[in-house]
């Protein structure tokens, strides 16, 4: 309906709009546009009722002059009862939690999955399933102001939930449950804030920070051949922006390095995009410079640009979030088009298949104590937040290099009480494709500690070998060598993720310590090679209580010295 009449008001074409008015009248005819309900026989408006709501008030506007009167009355009528008043149950409930009877699915389920509701209103309200129905709300009550008693009281609903709802974008712009997500609740919030100013001239736009937003999408994009449009995969949320997004920021700010993102590095246009397209602003390049951002959210990045070939590395600290996976202290690796170090994309949402296995920590970039992960949610909610939480204690950008520390340490401790300590600590130089990840933990008791790493393996082109204290994740373009050292004597071993092959295959590398210890210090000192290039010889030893790592790489000589002492990382970085 909403494609039909933005093609009908942009080209005129009565055959389109005659489409979406038949459409229309077919929407007419479900006695409900949602799946949840409040107390067994009122219906929440979620996701369905929220976009049709929304496709009745753009409908109203789009193909206006093609209804008659009496199709007119109808959209209005069924935008009140089936649209509006829904969301406003919902919203209500996430402002009232202890006002909800219960909520839960309709008798048919359409999903086909069990789900405890019990915390679904205070579950929901940190979501973007939080922001549609507010967005929809806000669309249909300005229609209908005037003319049904209610909408008064759903506008004060849509201020009151946005005032408690825009601090789910952190102060820097950055978004915890990831890029998709942040598309998915932007393109809402912009839609209502864009017909609140139009409508009333109240402009609440700048409690968000928009532009910093687009510097969040900017800094995680991370095409590869495998994911052309797509950022950093942390959780379930690794797509990357739609235009129109980037286009609204770009007019309101007048930007031109958000248009010239907005234009080049997108997932797809919308008919949003030309609606908020603004021609005058021109579309200027970034500086092609290495970046470095330590996000409010406890994500961190260094990326040499957005393009398949620029070198990305990433590390997943900070808190939980809904559609998190078991990920704290996880590094992603991308460069040459290839995700050398991978997450799993998109596993299932349902918590009784299989694949729910692929959303805990042993199916990550991360460590394991005695073959256990940090603490994950049993999916009994949904797509919730777990417990878990890691906490950047250092973030530092130098000329050439990056510094940066996680401590997952809580996280850790609530799966496995002898833990005391659980850290992670990076040195990154980007322009060379080389970093070193120092893992660190202690225990009151001896314990088995493990380094788990996986390349991408969607097309089953991942090879993986260990040589001595070397391994290597290898892809069509590129392989990352991999040379570790420990405090103790390293085992290594290679296996793929026990899982059935329907949800894929995932061959990773373990680099352990050999025996159980009440400390742990394992050393990775890797580096991105290109297809056809020669492997760099890396040498790493002990040294100043840390460690020295020494080698050629891209005929440059390499030195770096890294340690972390009493939670103080150090390093120092000679290139010549």
């Amino acid at each position: 309906i909403q494609r039909e009449g933005f093609v009908y008001q942009m080209t005129g074409d009565t055959v389109r709009a005659e489409r979406g008015r038949q459409a229309l009248n077919e929407l007419f005819k479900f006695e409900e546009w949602d799946y949840f309900r409040e107390a067994d026989t009122l219906f929440l408006g979620i996701q369905r009722s929220s976009q049709a709501a929304q496709t009745c008030a753009l409908a109203y506007d789009w193909l206006g002059d093609r209804l008659t009167l009496t199709e007119k009355e109808a959209l209005l009528k069924n935008l009140g009862d089936k649209g509006c008043e829904p969301c406003y149950r919902s919203l209500f409930g996430m402002l009232n939690p202890d006002q909800v009877v219960g909520w839960s699915f309709a008798p048919d389920n359409v999903l086909g999955n069990e789900v405890d509701f019990s915390n679904w209103p205070t579950i929901l309200s940190r979501t973007n399933l939080r922001v549609v129905p507010m967005s929809a709300l806000s669309l249909g009550a300005l229609l209908l102001k005037g003319t049904d008693p209610r909408a008064e009281k759903w506008l004060e609903t849509v201020e009151e939930t946005y005032n408690a709802v825009y601090d789910l974008y952190a102060p820097d712009g950055s978004y915890l449950e990831g890029t998709g997500y942040a598309d998915y609740t932007s393109r809402e919030m912009i839609l209502m804030l864009d017909v609140i100013q139009r409508q009333t001239g109240e402009d609440w736009k700048d409690k968000i920070n928009w532009p910093g937003l687009m510097q969040f999408f900017r800094i995680t994009h991370m095409p590869s051949s495998l994911h052309p449009k797509d950022n950093v995969n942390f959780g379930d949320g690794g797509s990357s922006v739609c235009s129109a997004v980037g286009f609204w920021i770009a007019a309101q700010y007048q930007d031109p390095q958000i248009q010239y993102a907005a234009e080049n590095d997108s997932r797809q246009h919308l008919f949003f995009s030309p609606i908020w397209y603004d021609a005058a602003v021109p579309a200027t390049a970034p500086a092609r410079d290495w970046e470095f951002e330590a996000f409010d959210t406890g994500w961190i990045v260094a990326t040499t640009g957005q393009e398949k070939d620029d070198f990305l590395l990433a590390m997943r600290s900070g808190p939980p979030a809904n559609h998190e996976h078991g990920d704290r202290n996880s590094l992603l690796v991308k460069v040459f088009g290839e995700n050398l170090l991978n997450d799993p994309w998109h596993p299932p949402y349902n918590n009784t298949s299989e694949g729910w296995l692929m959303r805990t920590s042993p199916m990550h970039n991360c460590v394991l104590v005695d073959g256990k992960g940090h603490q994950y949610h049993d999916g009994s909610e949904g797509t919730c937040k777990s417990d878990a939480v890691a906490e950047i204690t250092f973030a530092e950008k130098h000329e050439n290099y990056a510094l940066f520390s996680s401590d997952a340490t809580q996280a850790y401790q609530l799966v496995t009480a002898e833990v005391e300590s659980v850290v992670r600590t990076v040195l990154v130089v980007p322009e060379l494709g080389v970093f070193l990840a120092l893992d660190q933990m202690t225990a009151t008791q001896p314990v088995d500690f493990t380094a788990r790493w996986y390349p991408e393996n969607k097309d089953n082109q991942a090879r993986v070998t260990v040589t001595g204290n070397r391994f290597e994740l290898k892809r069509p373009k590129g392989k990352l060598v991999g040379y570790c050292a420990g405090k103790a004597p390293l085992a290594f071993s290679m296996a793929q993720f026990p899982i059935s092959a329907e949800f894929g295959t995932f061959p990773h590398v373990d680099v352990a310590s050999a025996e159980k210890n009440t400390t742990h210090e394992i050393l990775l000192a890797a580096v991105a090679v290109a297809d056809g290039a020669p492997t760099p010889e890396l040498q790493i030893e002990a040294a100043d209580g840390g460690w020295r790592v020494t080698g050629t790489v891209q005929g440059k000589n390499l030195e770096l010295m890294l340690a972390n002492k009493n939670g103080v990382p150090e390093a120092t970085v000679s290139i010549n």
